[in-house]
């Protein structure tokens, strides 16, 4: 029993993240004959440009390090749809290894890390991701590299690792654009006004980060103002769907459909941005985006909070990318039972865990980027997909529920900081919140 214990004290991380390969692989083959969805083709058709000739890829579209990352990935294991998705899975266990470092730094408890780590490999989200050509799992790995190694170099009070936490922020960026704007403004800041240290190390440490992601984009940058003629930091992409999405919000609740000019509004709205000159596109779409919020005040509010309150509904899940509709009638039902449970447990002990965690400058950090997501959501669009990565920020939380939940069945006892006013208030409002969202949307 003894040696037991020792080999699952040295080992055990290793062995959740083979679990969790195995889960993905088996996901993979699993999901080999689906039908490629609109998102995945643009994807293989990018990467599959770029590794013919990387310099006829002139599209601004997207960010573009995810298809960038699959030409590479060609080179190694060919283009076959088993080999894409051994590429995504090898991404889940890196992004399950630095989920495991970051919940270390956020509670020290190697236990806490480790359960975690079990917790995000056998995700339904996850395994159901793995088996798809979307780039959340590239995101995901970026961004938890560099939360980790924001939140290391805080704890240590130093700047070591912080150039590279803006490297790996900047390649999360270069995956998916809702997180850049986050780096960029919103980490600096917290570094100078929440890092424990000397005021001097604080504004070294924002200008390390910094350097660190401005290294990575500029020559982005560059790249996309000799392709448009005009500053584009990432992509088209933020401008169009901040259109895109509120002029359909407005047509929705003023005509009843999403219809302009004879046209569905996606496309009258892409046509006429593309009409415009390069550098008048985002002043067009900033214009079309805001008349639109203006024309409809809180009942555009009211839209666009219920449309983000699928968020909170487990009910609510991804079926074709887990396989649910390929299993056979009698096992559908428990399956989708299964995940529905696993999600709303994920999100009842992660908000208990936030409540109840001690307040430290990282669990603020972890908790401004899930409010920004959410405030990003109404601004812009939301599909159930997005959610992937803010409850892979949330699990740490998840585990430290269950660590609350283990010590109240134990002990019989609430902590007593968990009993403060603040901390009642915070945990009654939060449940005001969310149950009504989770009934309403029970199917």
């Amino acid at each position: 029993m003894a040696a037991l214990k020792t080999f699952l004290r040295a080992y055990a991380i290793w062995l959740i993240v083979l679990v969790g390969f195995a889960l993905g692989v088996a996901m993979v083959s699993n999901n080999l004959n689906t039908p490629v969805a609109a998102d995945e083709r643009v994807y293989l058709n990018r990467a599959a440009l770029a590794a013919a000739n990387i310099w006829q890829d002139h599209s601004t579209s997207r960010p573009p390090l995810y298809p960038y990352a699959l030409a590479v990935w060609y080179q190694i294991g060919g283009t076959s749809r088993f080999s894409i998705g051994i590429f995504q899975a090898l991404l889940g266990v890196l992004s399950a290894t630095f989920l495991y470092k970051l919940t270390r730094v956020l509670f020290r408890p190697r236990g806490l890390a480790l359960l975690a780590a079990l917790l995000f490999v056998v995700s339904p989200q996850a395994l159901g991701l793995t088996g798809t050509v979307l780039s959340e799992p590239l995101f995901v790995c970026g961004m938890l590299a560099g939360f980790w190694l924001v939140a290391r170099a805080v704890q240590r009070g130093g700047i070591s690792g912080i150039l590279l936490a803006g490297i790996f922020f900047a390649l999360a960026s270069l995956t998916r654009e809702v997180i850049a704007y986050f780096a960029l403004i919103a980490i600096p800041l917290w570094f100078i006004l929440f890092a424990n240290v000397p005021l001097r190390t604080r504004a070294l440490q924002a200008f390390v980060f910094l350097a660190g992601m401005l290294l990575v984009l500029t020559p982005w940058v560059i790249r996309n103002y000799n392709v448009e003629q005009r500053f584009l930091l990432l992509s088209s992409s933020g401008e169009y769907n901040f259109a895109r999405d509120n002029v359909r919000t407005a047509l929705i609740l003023q005509n009843g459909r999403a219809v302009l000019n004879g046209r569905p509004a996606r496309f009258e709205i892409q046509r006429q941005l593309k009409a415009q000159p390069a550098s008048q596109r985002a002043l067009l779409a900033f214009q079309l985006g805001a008349q639109a919020i203006q024309e409809t005040g809180l009942y555009w509010l009211g839209y666009k909070s219920a449309v983000t309150g699928a968020f909170w509904n487990p009910f609510q899940f991804e079926k074709q990318n887990l396989g649910i509709r390929r299993l056979p009638p009698a096992l559908r039902a428990p399956t989708s039972f299964a995940v529905s449970g696993y999600l709303l447990a994920l999100l009842v002990l992660a908000t208990l865990g936030l409540i109840a965690a001690p307040d430290t400058s990282a669990k603020l950090l972890i908790a401004l980027f899930l409010l920004y997501s959410f405030l990003l959501f109404i601004l812009t669009h939301y599909q159930l997909r997005y959610r992937y990565p803010l409850y892979v920020m949330m699990t740490p939380f998840a585990a430290y529920g269950m660590w609350v939940v283990s010590r109240l069945v134990a002990t019989r006892r609430l902590h007593p900081t968990w009993l403060s006013a603040r901390r009642l208030l915070l945990t009654a409002g939060v449940l005001l919140c969310f149950v009504p969202l989770v009934v309403s949307r029970v199917p």
